[in-house]
């Protein structure tokens, strides 16, 4: 277990309220936000902090495959989110969190919240402008709450954020298991149906290619090479290659291939694209936000580190403590030789039968048309 301290934490939340001079506030009777539950209910409130952390959708994955250890740790069933956009300081101040104001924020809602609901476990969701705002909700509720960051890192606005693969990691270390990033069941449903309609009986193979010239252009995917590479699979495996993200990313090329499906093509939403990728029977890609989904997962996956990776506790030539042998870091930029070499020594322990199986029994329920799937 880890040494969280539930009544220390709660006392130095109650303290530095208090020197902060917001103690007076909110000593008055306030309502509480959160639905009726049972007395003994106990909540992990997850405090995403946009002064300090930043607006990537990649971190914001990370942090939810955190709040499943924090869970399992404390004995929590659900996970409240809390964002704090606080007007006056939006972001941070370095790269490209710099671009956002107080006037376009609003505009990354949308993106973080479908985020934020691909965990089953999200019990409410909050989004506050200010953080006495903010601080008054959590003390109205500070008995069913159990806080993160720590009142302390809260307060003195640490980057916390930035040890969540770590955190993931010791907690393997200590149990010997990660509880795995779960998406709905409802989507997990539309995922099969997807399969089915568009692809079975061929295998469904979730792709992501970074394309982005206006940010970090040089951890982008080397398109020529994954070109290639597809090209030569078409004749050779049965399988289907389902490119996900953004249509503006999409190289129009790879709509000539007939084993490449782009799934925007198909209306995909972001919540779906990132659920292919965490419940597809492979994942190939380069290190990038969606590729989060494939590794706190039991999915295979192969995914090329095209820049130097800031995983703490991930040295060169290595691999996450708790992936099993299907799951793969590459530590060097893509040449088509080595995604179809990769390829093949995954497709050598899949079988399409045993995925379906096996996401069937995740979906938990009888199949049924989902309202996540529309015509095309």
């Amino acid at each position: 277990m880890s040494g969280f301290d539930l009544v220390a934490d709660r006392a130095a939340w109650a303290q530095l309220l208090a020197t902060r001079r917001l103690a007076a506030a909110l000593q008055a009777d306030q309502p509480s936000a959160l639905p009726q539950a049972s007395a003994e209910e106990q909540r992990l409130c997850a405090i995403w902090d946009f002064r300090v952390v930043p607006h990537t959708l990649g971190d914001l994955v990370a942090l939810l495959a955190r709040t499943q250890v924090l869970r399992a740790e404390r004995g929590c069933q659900k996970v409240d989110l809390a964002f704090l956009f606080d007007p006056q300081r939006p972001s941070r101040t370095r790269n490209y969190d710099a671009n956002v104001t107080a006037e376009n924020y609003h505009y990354l809602l949308p993106h973080l919240t479908t985020v934020a609901y691909l965990t089953r476990h999200l019990g409410s969701f909050f989004v506050f402008d200010s953080a006495p705002a903010l601080e008054a909700h959590l003390t109205a509720n500070l008995a069913r709450y159990q806080l993160w960051p720590s009142a302390f890192e809260y307060f003195h606005q640490e980057d916390s954020f930035g040890h969540n693969h770590n955190a993931v990691q010791d907690f393997y270390d200590r149990e010997g298991w990660v509880p795995y990033l779960e998406p709905r069941p409802a989507t997990l449903r539309w995922v099969l149906e997807f399969w089915r309609q568009q692809i079975a009986p061929r295998a469904l193979v979730t792709v992501h290619l970074r394309n982005n010239p206006a940010h970090d252009a040089h951890r982008n995917s080397a398109l020529e090479q994954w070109f290639d590479f597809l090209a030569w699979a078409a004749p050779r495996y049965a399988a289907t290659f389902v490119l996900v993200g953004s249509a503006k990313e999409i190289d129009p090329r790879f709509r000539e291939l007939p084993n490449v499906l782009v799934a925007k093509d198909h209306g995909t939403s972001l919540e779906q694209d990132f659920v292919l990728v965490n419940a597809g029977q492979m994942f190939l890609g380069t290190n990038s936000g969606p590729s989060a989904m494939a590794i706190y997962s039991e999915t295979p996956y192969a995914i090329f580190l095209n820049a130097p990776p800031t995983f703490e506790k991930a040295e060169e030539g290595t691999n996450w403590n708790f992936a099993t042998p299907w799951q793969r870091l590459i530590w060097h930029r893509e040449s088509s030789a080595d995604i179809g070499e990769q390829f093949a020594q995954l497709w050598a322990g899949s079988s399409v039968a045993a995925w379906e199986a096996a996401l069937e029994a995740r979906a938990g329920q009888p199949l049924t048309r989902s309202y996540l799937l529309w015509d095309h």
